[in-house]
């Protein structure tokens, strides 16, 4: 190299050029900084148009499937119930009783329409065929193809009695129901002292109770009436030898309780047997015999005219009878449980069977990412073929790097070599 040489050192990467260093006659100099810029002249031109709408169309099929929403979701909570039921097209809500119905309705519109369906499985079967729009019993389905939230709702139980009129206590003999009462109120305590409770709702999983007891065991406390001095009700129960029971059905409420069998399975048919069978040994040979009703007002009713001498121990407390509140219309018993009341709604896509196919939602997402990949996959083609052709789509994008040096060329004018 020799004086009057003229050194030009050149920074390439990709189609980019930029003069980094020059050399005259011996007098070695930096380029200002607005020189490091790109001389190759295709750099600086716009981008291929085509390319510019498939960036614009994978970006506008990438916003459409993200925008694409599911088919609307199912009810899974109280508050998208409460909106469904008040805003709906239907108001349907089923329930197996009027008492379950009175129980939960201050949760719900006032404009929703009860349904009342006897059996457990039909109150299943009606929220699967679109019937209903939800239902709703006392502790948790056994159905698993449905939704199920809480209704933040607990309903105590117990057994309802007639309550005396000042023309039972008119008479010479007592007629009231007050020492069948606290009978009945001994043998609850001892049941649940004695652990059957806790027994008979662990064997009957998935049943789920509240132990909500209005009456701690104590024998002391709760004492049976003799024979001797039993008056009213009790009177005629251990006279006749028989305590006539009234119940609702007979139904088939799943694991709470079969009734259509003999003998009745579930939990409430062994928690009446375990409270009974401690009835039955304060007053032996006394026999106990279910009388049926088809609806609550005519089971509560049955009670009122004195066909039956108590109800079962299911029956649910802060409810209604004719419109007055049960706790004013009858006499209660200590509570024998609560429940955690739950509604259950159906399920927008259940998993298909064999069969059945492809539902219509996995079909649609289907074909929305295949769409989007194909897209995809047309971006990466043209981004390798314009950086195969010293074109790179990003470069203008990103700028030069300082960092990275592809390739340093050396150009020496050939006429001042020796």
């Amino acid at each position: 190299m020799f004086l009057g040489s003229a050194i030009n050192i050149r920074l390439t990467t990709g189609a980019q050029s930029f003069t980094f260093w020059s050399a005259t006659k011996g007098t070695a100099t930096k380029p200002p900084a607005q020189s490091l810029a790109p001389t190759n002249p295709q750099s600086t031109s716009p981008s291929n148009k085509g390319i510019k709408y498939i960036m614009w169309s994978f970006l506008y099929i990438a916003v459409l499937a993200a925008s694409v929403s599911p088919a609307e979701g199912a009810i899974t909570s109280l508050s998208q119930l409460y909106d469904e039921v008040a805003n709906g097209e239907s108001q349907k809500v089923g329930f197996l009783s009027d008492g379950n119905y009175e129980s939960v309705k201050v949760v719900l519109p006032n404009n929703v329409e009860k349904v009342i369906i006897g059996h457990v499985q039909d109150l299943y079967d009606a929220v699967k065929n679109g019937t209903i729009v939800a239902g709703l019993i006392s502790g948790i389905p056994e159905d698993e193809s449905l939704h199920v939230f809480s209704s933040t709702l607990v309903s105590p139980r117990t057994s309802l009695l007639k309550k005396d009129m000042l023309s039972d206590c008119d008479g010479e003999e007592y007629t009231g129901s007050e020492d069948l009462r606290q009978a009945w109120d001994a043998a609850i305590t001892r049941a649940i002292g004695k652990g059957k409770y806790a027994e008979i709702e662990e064997k009957h999983e998935p049943f789920e109770g509240i132990a909500s007891f209005s009456c701690s065991p104590d024998d002391d406390a709760f004492a049976f009436p003799t024979e001797e001095e039993a008056t009213g009700m009790l009177k005629d129960v251990l006279m006749s030898g028989k305590l006539r029971v009234a119940a609702l059905g007979p139904y088939n409420w799943g694991v709470d309780g079969n009734y259509q069998v003999t003998p009745a399975t579930g939990f409430w048919p062994e928690y009446m047997d375990a409270i009974f069978g401690e009835f039955q040994l304060a007053y032996p040979g006394v026999e106990m015999e279910r009388v049926w009703y088809e609806t609550s007002g005519e089971t509560m009713d049955a009670i009122v005219n004195e066909e039956c001498h108590l109800s079962e121990p299911y029956w649910v407390q802060p409810s209604f009878y004719n419109g007055v509140p049960r706790s004013q219309a009858f006499k209660m018993s200590c509570t024998t449980m609560g429940y955690e009341s739950r509604f259950f709604t159906k399920m927008d896509d259940p998993e298909p069977s064999d069969d059945d196919g492809l539902s219509e939602g996995a079909i649609i997402a289907i074909v929305i990412s295949s769409v989007v990949a194909f897209a995809f996959l047309v971006m990466i083609v043209c981004l390798v073929h314009h950086e195969r052709r010293g074109r790179p789509m990003f470069a203008p994008l990103l700028g030069p790097s300082k960092q990275t040096i592809g390739q340093v060329s050396t150009d020496v004018d050939p006429a001042l070599k020796l």
